[in-house]
């Protein structure tokens, strides 16, 4: 009479967790070439993709995204060599808390591999010219530094303080000294060989001091475009932090007795006059 009967499902309706999607692609670029075309992406992209981080046994890269209405996204991306020229390259999204359970999240997702994929597209090549021999004199800058050489000295003495992880002295001897700079992950160039800052003391006058600085490697020889690269702008920064530590602080504003005297003649005159006008009055 009142048909067939329907059982109800006591249980919740639950969204299906989706795989994390992944892609992966092999390209004909050595692993150094694409290690150091990742460490790129983030300049790539004006820090969209930020490095979050990064697992040197592995050769994996993680990077965070911000996404709107969401917490945003890891993107993982993993360099496998195949040979000494061939990379297999994998790129896997994951949500930052939980796991994918909608698919129009799976859909950014998908967006954030392509755009991985295009910046590495853009950044390799970039990078093999990088590899590219060269046959340079060492960079090599004069500058004129406030203060005596010992002044000077110190100050390089503080810069290794202050960044123990990047700088260390090699040596210090009479008018040289020699700087050993680290290989950082935020180089614009990755390399492993560290750069030799050598700090040799050309002139003085009065109240400072000529320096000639000079970037080179452990061979004394640039060998690669990235290289040279990489050590023009450790030299240019290195002197900026030194000519920063060495400049005098800015002359506290010291007020006038002057204009203080002429303050108080005014008050005087409108004091002298306002008396006068009531006694007038």
């Amino acid at each position: 009479m009142f048909g067939k009967t329907v059982e109800l499902d006591s249980h919740p309706h639950v969204e299906p967790m989706i795989s994390n999607p992944k892609k992966n692609a092999p390209v004909e670029f050595s692993l150094a070439e694409v290690k150091m075309a990742i460490a790129r992406v983030p300049g790539h992209y004006q820090q969209k993709y930020q490095l979050h981080a990064q697992n040197d046994v592995f050769n994996q890269t993680t990077f965070a995204v911000l996404e709107f209405l969401s917490l945003g996204s890891y993107v993982d991306v993993t360099a496998s060599p195949m040979t000494d020229t061939r990379t297999d390259i994998t790129i896997e999204v994951r949500r930052k808390v939980g796991a994918f359970d909608q698919w129009h999240e799976v859909q950014n997702a998908n967006q954030h591999i392509t755009k991985m994929f295009e910046a590495l597209s853009a950044l390799l090549p970039a990078v093999r010219q990088l590899s590219n021999p060269v046959s340079v004199e060492n960079p090599t800058a004069t500058v004129k530094f406030p203060g005596s050489w010992d002044v000077v000295k110190q100050h390089v003495q503080k810069l290794v303080t202050t960044y123990p992880g990047t700088y260390e002295v090699a040596s210090d001897g009479g008018d040289r000294m020699v700087l050993r700079r680290k290989p950082q992950t935020g180089d614009d160039v990755v390399m492993a060989k560290d750069c030799i800052i050598k700090i040799l003391q050309t002139g003085s006058g009065e109240n400072s001091c000529d320096v000639s600085m000079e970037a080179t490697n452990d061979e004394n020889r640039i060998a690669t475009q990235g290289e040279l690269d990489r050590n023009k702008l450790i030299m240019t920064i290195t002197t900026n932090l030194l000519q920063n530590s060495l400049a005098p602080p800015p002359a506290a504003p010291q007020a006038s007795g002057g204009n203080n005297t002429v303050l108080l003649a005014v008050v005087v005159i409108i004091v002298i006059a306002a008396a006068a006008f009531f006694v007038l009055k």
